[in-house]
């Protein structure tokens, strides 16, 4: 039995093509190091406020 796939069912064909083609052209451009060192920035950031906010509210408990 072929069952379509998730992503077909949430976007259609046309909409699962039209995000294919913008995905490849969004690919060749390289993403600059600045930009990516921000990022991991950000990152670090959201997941030391998650750990002190977990540890809070451990100590409490």
């Amino acid at each position: 039995m072929n069952r379509p796939h998730a992503r077909d069912l949430v976007l259609g064909e046309q909409g699962w093509r039209w995000l294919r083609e913008s995905e490849m052209s969004l690919l060749p451009r390289p993403v600059r190091p600045a930009a990516m060192r921000w990022a991991w920035a950000g990152l670090a950031i959201v997941l030391l406020g998650l750990a002190i906010v977990v540890l809070t509210l451990g100590m409490r408990l």
